[in-house]
């Protein structure tokens, strides 16, 4: 029974050890994915881009690469029939910055 308790307080210990660990990862996203998806739809429809032919596809937190110095969120509509360029793109950044662009 004591190999018990100490085997619980070991696997308590790393948990608590493992969750640290990741709350202080400084790749980890500034802004919740709720708030970037609110912007950016609001960004769309503020640039009056229409998106009525297009579903929100995906929603990705970029860390910086070669290029970008901080990191960002990359949200795409995809145009519900396939086609080549179809997409709309908005990079959304930690200060609430943003931008628009097209797939090819």
């Amino acid at each position: 029974m004591h190999w018990m308790r100490a085997a619980l307080l070991v696997l308590l210990c790393q948990l608590s050890a493992g969750h640290m660990a990741v709350a202080a990862e400084p790749g980890l996203p500034r802004m919740p994915i709720e708030r970037v998806i609110t912007l950016a739809k609001d960004y769309v429809r503020s640039k009056q881009v229409d998106v009525s032919h297009h579903y929100l596809g995906a929603v990705e937190h970029m860390h910086p690469y070669a290029g970008a110095n901080q990191q960002f969120w990359r949200v795409e509509w995809r145009p519900v029939t396939a086609m080549k360029g179809g997409q709309i793109i908005v990079i959304v950044l930690p200060d609430g910055g943003m931008s628009i662009g097209y797939g090819e």
